[in-house]
């Protein structure tokens, strides 16, 4: 797959990801018309060295200083005491506005909202 040989070329090329040793990479090929978002999932979950996983489709845009929050609730004592797996529900915000700039914080959010800026995901449609 030319794609591939492009893809190891860049890695192989690049000075930042050549000195990551906390990258794994792993190829799925389509096979017919669909493209297995779902596998792609799985082997993303499944290879994982960490105990938790971000996953986020390709357009969202996370707020400035998730993984903050993100390993703030991971170490929260109310996450350890529940055994097994778990799941932080993040909600998503989307609008119709080209120029736009992602809220700071929460109260940010919340004014935006009432001023009608944004709205709950797929609102629009």
């Amino acid at each position: 797959d030319y794609e591939l040989e492009d893809i190891l070329l860049f890695i192989s090329q690049c000075r930042y990801l050549k000195s990551r040793k906390d990258i794994s990479y792993h190829v799925v090929l389509r096979a017919g018309d669909l493209y297995p978002v779902n596998y792609l999932r799985n082997v993303a979950m499944n290879f994982s060295s960490t105990d938790s996983v971000f996953i986020s489709d390709i357009d969202f845009v996370p707020m400035l200083n998730l993984d903050l929050d993100l390993k703030y609730w991971d170490s929260h004592p109310s996450m350890k005491s529940i055994s097994g797996n778990k799941a932080l529900i993040i909600p998503a915000f989307e609008t119709l506005r080209y120029k736009f700039s992602s809220p700071g914080d929460k109260q940010e959010l919340i004014r935006m909202w009432d001023d009608g800026l944004v709205d709950t995901f797929r609102h629009f449609e």
